[in-house]
């Protein structure tokens, strides 16, 4: 019996479905947005940071193991002390899409990203329930937390596309705008 070869590597040029235009394209997007909106309504595109006592806890949890991380071991014949860990290369990172104006500000989603598709957008409530009906051949990884799984770059621009269009967004754009426009009406109207 032949033992078969199980490497399977594609030259460096191939396409490995990288996940590295997803950031490119949703910072394009808040750009968009502001030049639409004059100005008025801002979208920042970001890793999510836990901050406050839950931050904490977090942080206290994973020292809570430090003893076992700090165990290493070798493959026999190895020497391998001197060598950094190439596991850095592929990291998850998790990032959120809000939308601001200068009084209010909205989360759209958050979007766990790593080195390949697929990428995982977890949307509001009433965004993923207006857009579950289009997700056909896309897999919802769970509808409680109402996470959705997407497999290409395809993918991703057409449920930002939906996602960005849905009734809840423009809603709460419209009403961004005219606050701001409201605000600056008094805010002229006390200067003058």
């Amino acid at each position: 019996m032949s033992i078969e070869n199980l490497w399977d590597i594609p030259a460096l040029d191939e396409d490995m479905h990288s996940t590295e235009k997803v950031k490119e394209i949703i910072i394009q997007q808040a750009d968009f947005l502001e030049k639409y909106t004059n100005n008025n309504i801002e979208a920042k595109f970001g890793k999510l940071k836990v901050t406050g006592a839950i931050g904490a806890l977090i942080i206290a949890e994973k020292f809570a193991n430090i003893g076992e991380n700090i165990k290493k071991t070798e493959v026999e014949g190895i020497s391998t002390s001197d060598l950094e860990a190439a596991d850095k290369f592929y990291t998850n990172d998790t990032y959120g899409f809000e939308i601001y104006s200068s009084i209010y500000r909205f989360r759209v989603f958050e979007i766990r990203i790593s080195p390949m598709y697929p990428v995982f957008i977890r949307l509001d409530e009433d965004i993923f329930d207006e857009i579950k009906h289009t997700i056909t051949g896309t897999k919802i990884e769970d509808k409680n937390k109402r996470l959705i799984c997407i497999s290409s770059e395809t993918d991703l621009t057409f449920y930002l596309k939906e996602i960005f269009q849905s009734k809840k967004v423009r809603f709460i754009i419209q009403k961004m705008l005219k606050k701001a426009n409201e605000k600056q009406k008094n805010d002229n109207d006390t200067n003058t």
